[in-house]
């Protein structure tokens, strides 16, 4: 019996690929999207096929289309590859790479799933208990990327480049470099330029090194030059007009600049606001009544200059114009308090 299923393996490998799945959904259609194209099949009697070919293997996703599972992320590679779609779980199997993917997947599920859990506690909770749950969320993070880095290390074949995907923007610049190093045979991979972006992002802007200049329009139309803020502590405030978390830090920011101002303190708000959203950006700027400097980096120059993977993102410069603390992600008054009491005399 083996015999069979063994040559029919060489033959898919040779070939192509083969995805036999199989669903909770008797009947409808399935999608498979590799990140360059999407291929949609019918199910049959909750059974499915799709076959192809690739020159490479990549990450893809397989999902029932209209919901009915939880969409199945496979390594897509020649061979013979197993799906099993639920409405509560996916397993993938078949191919060694897929085997082992889903091996080391579920050593960090129980970590994805508190995660899952505490994000969607946190888009409901109110601003006061909001510091907490996201303590907790980085903490899971930091218990994750410890687990899978071994993990990682351990299986040097694409499985381990998969699993570096879901967790290099918690890892240390230190561990990213010796993985870019350990994948490079996976450089033409999408998903290797984006952890090398990220890597040459992190040490772009380090603690006691000045951050890049800039000119920009205020809100005004006024050109505004970092370099005229020398001499006074400047928090820096990437963000956008429907960023709900960069809008929530504004009350808090105002009662900061408030206190600090005095002691030669500013802040710079930058909208990376697109010009379609011009008059959302100006709305959003009255409305908050924020009384500090607003700048318009419309065609976002400045994100890739500074590192900027996400919003709301800050940057805490000293006198020199030379950083102390990037701060990222949102942060709530006692914990933007405690940063500028420490850093500001």
């Amino acid at each position: 019996m083996l015999l069979p299923a063994l040559c029919y393996s060489n033959l898919a490998s040779s070939q192509g690929y083969v995805i036999n799945g199989k669903s909770d959904v008797k009947h409808g259609f399935v999608v498979l999207n590799n990140r360059i194209s999407r291929d949609t099949i019918k199910i049959k009697n909750g059974r499915f096929e799709f076959r192809g070919k690739v020159n490479r293997p990549t990450l893809a996703l397989i999902e029932v289309a209209g919901g009915g599972g939880i969409p199945a992320e496979l390594i897509l590679e020649n061979g013979v590859i197993n799906v099993s779609l639920t409405k509560k779980e996916f397993k993938i199997g078949g191919t060694k790479n897929n085997r082992d993917y889903q091996l080391i997947k579920d050593q960090l599920a129980p970590y994805k799933q508190q995660i899952t859990v505490l994000r969607e506690k946190l888009y409901q909770a109110p601003v006061k208990d909001q510091r907490q749950i996201q303590s907790s969320i980085d903490s899971l993070n930091r218990k994750k990327v410890l687990v899978a880095g071994p993990l990682i290390r351990k299986d040097k074949g694409y499985a381990g480049f998969a699993v570096l995907l879901s967790v290099y923007r918690n890892e240390t610049p230190g561990n990213i470099s010796n993985y870019l190093e350990m994948f490079k045979t996976f450089s033409a991979d999408p998903g290797y330029g984006y952890v090398a972006d990220f890597f040459k992002d992190m040490v772009k802007a380090e603690a006691g090194f000045p951050i890049p200049g800039f000119e920009l329009k205020d809100i005004n139309g006024q050109t505004v030059n970092l370099a005229s803020f020398k001499g006074k502590y400047v928090l820096i405030d990437f963000w956008f007009y429907n960023c709900d978390f960069c809008r929530r830090m504004i009350p808090s920011l105002k009662k900061m600049y408030a206190e600090f101002n005095p002691k030669g303190f500013e802040i710079i708000s930058i909208s990376v606001d697109p010009k379609a959203d011009e008059m959302h950006w100006r709305k959003a700027v009255a409305d908050d009544a924020a009384p500090w400097v607003q700048l318009w980096d419309f065609d976002k120059t400045l994100p890739a200059q500074y590192g900027v993977n996400g919003y709301p993102n800050m940057f805490l410069l000293d006198k020199e114009g030379k950083l102390i603390q990037k701060i990222v992600g949102f942060t709530d008054e006692p914990g933007l308090r405690g940063i500028l009491k420490k850093n500001i005399l």
